[in-house]
């Protein structure tokens, strides 16, 4: 780990090494955020899928008189 105070006195000197941390910082937060987003993505899928799902099946019988998987309806 690397405090502050030694991170920017390694900037001052225009290290190499300044530059390796920050890039690979970056692309483990960036690796983070994704699969943050791809979690997020997939509860409001799941959500939203369970709200349309019931309004999606009654579309389907009201119009083919066949559910979403294509099951007839009585």
């Amino acid at each position: 780990m690397l405090d502050r105070i030694a991170y920017d006195e390694i900037f001052q000197e225009r290290s190499f090494a300044v530059l390796k941390l920050a890039h690979n910082a970056a692309r483990i937060l960036a690796a983070r955020l994704q699969e943050t987003d791809e979690w997020v993505w997939d509860l409001l899928s799941q959500s939203q899928q369970a709200q349309i799902s019931p309004s999606w099946r009654r579309f389907r019988h009201r119009v083919y008189g066949v559910d979403s998987l294509g099951c007839e309806f009585p």
